[in-house]
């Protein structure tokens, strides 16, 4: 399997972060249609536990995306200057995903990234930032 392949994997990450993110007012509206609550609700999962799961299929999509970024091989510059594009347009639409759950958030006065960032300085989200 190639591994431009294996750095498209990078995109389920967007659906986890958008049930996070969302997951109050889906609740508070009876949705069901959330990896929280399915997760709650067919697998008997708290709703601690579900954030966490949901969590952690964030950090292992991004770790894995980061241990392929490094598994890229060498086709001259000209290719490479290309490729390094095209890998940053990846982490930059991960990072303005999250960015945009939190401008839709801070309707609620919620500022998700900010939280996140301060509480989670090591974070892979982060990582995958730099």
């Amino acid at each position: 399997m190639s591994v431009f392949f294996r750095l498209s994997f990078i995109a389920p990450i967007n659906l986890f972060l958008q049930d996070i993110f969302s997951y109050n007012v889906e609740q508070s509206r009876g949705d069901t249609h959330n990896m929280i609550v399915i997760l709650m609700h067919y697998h008997g999962l708290t709703l601690q536990e579900a954030v966490d799961y949901v969590g952690s299929l964030c950090e292992e999509t991004i770790n894995a995306f980061i241990e392929n970024k490094k598994r890229i091989p060498s086709w001259g510059k000209e290719i490479d200057d290309m490729v390094e594009k095209y890998v940053k347009g990846l982490q930059d639409w991960i990072v303005g995903f999250v960015f945009f759950l939190d401008d839709i958030n801070t309707i609620t006065d919620v500022h998700y990234f900010q939280f996140f960032a301060l509480e989670f300085p090591d974070s892979p989200i982060l990582r995958c930032w730099r």
